[in-house]
C-alpha cells in the first residue's frame, strides 16, 4: 500500500513529499526523530519531490543491495564526481587520504584561481576537493589558459 508523507526542516524553509510503500519505511534510529514524525526511507528519485527551499539534499550511503542501491564498485565505476569546496583544501585532502582515499589527481594550483585535487574514497565515490586561492579576471584566466598549451 503506497502512502504519501510530507515534511521538511524544522525552520520550515525546506518542504518535501515522498510516496512510498509502507514496507519500504525503515525504523527511525533515535527516539527524537520518531517523536518528531520523521522517517528513514529508501525511495526512487521519481517518488521524491522537493516542494520548496534550496537545501542541499546530498546523502551518500553504503550499498543496500536488497533495496537496489548499488555503489560505484559494484557498477564498475562512477559516472559522477562530487565537487566540494572547502576553506582548507590541503587539510581536507590530507584527511581524505588518511581515511583511506586514493589520490587520482594530486592537489595543484589551477589557472582559474582554485587549488584542487581528486580522490576516490574506499567505496568508489570520486571527490574533487577545491578551495579558493584568488579571484581571476576573465582576461587573466584566458592568458593563463593559453599559456598552458603554448609551453
Amino acid at each position: 500500500m503506497t502512502q504519501t508523507y510530507s515534511g521538511g526542516c524544522q525552520c520550515g524553509k525546506v518542504r518535501y513529499e515522498v510516496s512510498i510503500e509502507i514496507s519500504e519505511v525503515l525504523a527511525c534510529n533515535c527516539s527524537r526523530c520518531g517523536r518528531l514524525g520523521s522517517l528513514l526511507a529508501f525511495a526512487p528519485a521519481n517518488q521524491f519531490e522537493l516542494l520548496s527551499g534550496d537545501a542541499d539534499l546530498t546523502m551518500l550511503s553504503e550499498e543496500y543491495p536488497e533495496r537496489g542501491v548499488r555503489g560505484p564498485r559494484s557498477l564498475g565505476g562512477t559516472s559522477i564526481v562530487v565537487h566540494l569546496h572547502v576553506a582548507d583544501v590541503d587539510a581536507a585532502f590530507a584527511q581524505a587520504v588518511d581515511a583511506g582515499a586514493t589520490v587520482l589527481r594530486p592537489l595543484q594550483d589551477q589557472f582559474y584561481g582554485e587549488r584542487s585535487g581528486t580522490v576516490r574514497d574506499p567505496f568508489g565515490h570520486e571527490w574533487l576537493l577545491g578551495g579558493h586561492l584568488e579571484t581571476v579576471t576573465p582576461e587573466e584566466m584566458q592568458r593563463r589558459y593559453t599559456a598552458l598549451f603554448t609551453k
